[in-house]
């Protein structure tokens, strides 16, 4: 169980830097279009329910057992 937390935080790591990767460059298209920055489209999250039929949906799972 605790790789598969383990996979959990690094996925939601992950999609955190893609959002905010995708965040600064629309903001950098709108400040200037002809920059040369392309557009990030909306990361595929299909399956990522998956942690929440594991672990529930609450912020802290309490103690994993390994």
């Amino acid at each position: 169980m605790g790789f598969i937390w383990g996979l959990k935080n690094l996925t939601l790591a992950l999609e955190q830097m893609w959002n905010d990767e995708r965040k600064l460059r629309f903001k950098l298209l709108r400040e200037n279009p002809d920059c040369g920055v392309k557009k990030l489209p909306a990361l595929p999250t299909e399956g990522k329910e998956i942690f929440d039929e594991v672990f529930g949906d609450e912020d802290d799972p309490g103690m994993l057992s390994t």
